[in-house]
């Protein structure tokens, strides 16, 4: 693995950390709205962040592709199925927003696989 290899490992599991201790910090017990809209606005950047920053840096480091080993057939039918019945449904723009947190889920699932997995 090379230097600039190893720099964007380090960079995006301090991201991916950075989410969770502000995810936790979020739901900490003595806020207003401890289960309020935040968590879902987080999870959105944070998918976006290291989701699709990774994708990027995938291409421009070469970076290799690792398959997670569970679930991402079962994962991505699943977001489809929901994409589908959302575009599908008579409240189409409740429908999407919750389908938009499924797809930032995945987002991150795929994102965690690539960076916590053994080389």
């Amino acid at each position: 693995m090379t230097k600039a290899q190893n720099i964007a490992y380090r960079v995006f599991r301090g991201l991916f950390n950075a989410y969770l201790f502000a995810v936790v910090l979020s739901m900490y017990a003595y806020t207003r709205d401890a289960t309020g809209d935040i968590k879902w606005l987080l999870l959105n950047w944070a998918a976006l962040l290291i989701g699709g920053g990774w994708l990027a840096a995938m291409g421009w480091f070469r970076l290799p592709f690792r398959r997670p080993r569970l679930f991402l057939e079962i994962l991505a039918l699943f977001v489809a199925l929901l994409l589908a019945s959302a575009l599908a449904s008579q409240h189409r723009w409740g429908a999407l927003v919750e389908t938009g947190r499924f797809v930032s889920l995945f987002a991150l699932y795929f994102a965690a696989t690539q960076l916590y997995a053994t080389p």
